[in-house]
């Protein structure tokens, strides 16, 4: 059953990532840097690769360079660039709050 719910599935994600990146994009003021990051979202895609093909250099792997890096560079809408923790590389669970998972009481 993976095949017939995945393939829409991941066509909606990609449709909603690409929505959220067009209103990001509209909070850079008007001008260059609004055209700059409409035409970077107007690219946005879910990343595809091979996991199973031999990698054109064996010493990176077949994984994208996208995900292999721990720290990735943003630019904000004003302007200001920053390095953060790339979280396509790594996320961290944040700690499970006991309550969360209380019994259901029916009243």
């Amino acid at each position: 059953m993976f095949g017939p719910w995945h393939r829409p599935y991941l066509a909606l994600f990609e449709q909603v990532l690409h929505d959220r990146a067009v209103e990001i994009a509209k909070e850079y003021p008007a001008g260059e840097a609004r055209d700059k990051a409409m035409a970077i979202a107007d690219k946005i895609r879910l990343p595809y690769w091979d996991w199973a093909m031999n990698p054109p250099n064996s010493d990176e792997g077949c994984m994208p360079f996208s995900i292999r890096r721990p720290i990735a560079t943003v630019t904000f809408p004003n302007g200001t660039k920053a390095e953060i923790a790339n979280p396509l590389y790594r996320y961290d669970f944040h700690p499970l709050n006991f309550d969360d998972f209380a019994p259901l009481v029916c009243t």
